[in-house]
């Protein structure tokens, strides 16, 4: 039986954005309006199906905080995509994506696929981030964008499947183009002998 293939993927951003209710909305259907603050770095997997094909999509859940930074940096190198999650009603949130977009750019793998993430858009009342600003800020990293709300489940699978579509698909590319580029390994050479021409 073929094994799943593996997809990993990182989640970034300032504490109390919500990367862990993301996640625990995706992996459990559950959401928790109260819960401990990450420590260091957790992860979930999550067998799926893609394109046809058995994929195993694990998410590390990174803190937020600045002096878990030198931690969660030892994990860009393996991450094939990045959840970059900000809180909508947090302006801050919003204003450090600069230094964690830099953060990525001197750590990551320059072909990392980077999604950007607008959490908590259930609190219409507390925003402080416009959708238009919101993909303004995507379109200046060149990321895709989604809105989301992890206690009312919106966007949420979407965002993070879609990123793991689009991993898969970037690998599937790279592999093919790999092969083209490389040829047959074994070549028929001309009838002659020579790798050359036929001198008449």
């Amino acid at each position: 039986m073929k094994s799943a293939r593996k997809i990993q993927i990182l989640t970034l951003g300032d504490g109390k954005v919500g990367k862990t209710s993301l996640l625990k909305r995706y992996n459990e259907d559950a959401f928790t309006s109260h819960h401990l603050t990450t420590i260091g770095i957790d992860f979930i997997t999550r067998d799926i199906k893609l394109n046809n094909e058995n994929v195993t999509v694990k998410i590390w859940d990174t803190a937020g905080q600045e002096r878990f930074r030198t931690i969660t940096h030892t994990f860009y190198k393996q991450a094939e995509g990045v959840l970059l999650v900000f809180d909508v009603t947090d302006r801050t949130s919003y204003e450090n994506l600069h230094n964690w977009v830099n953060s990525i750019h001197e750590h990551a793998d320059e072909k990392i696929i980077k999604y950007l993430i607008g959490n908590k858009i259930d609190l219409t009342e507390e925003r402080k981030v416009t959708k238009e600003e919101g993909q303004k800020m995507a379109n200046q990293y060149k990321m895709k964008y989604f809105e989301t709300s992890a206690k009312a489940n919106t966007n949420v699978n979407e965002a993070i499947e879609g990123l793991a579509k689009d991993i898969l698909e970037n690998v599937t590319a790279r592999i093919d183009a790999t092969r083209i580029s490389v040829g047959p390994a074994n070549k028929k050479k001309d009838d002659s002998g020579s790798g050359c021409c036929i001198i008449l």
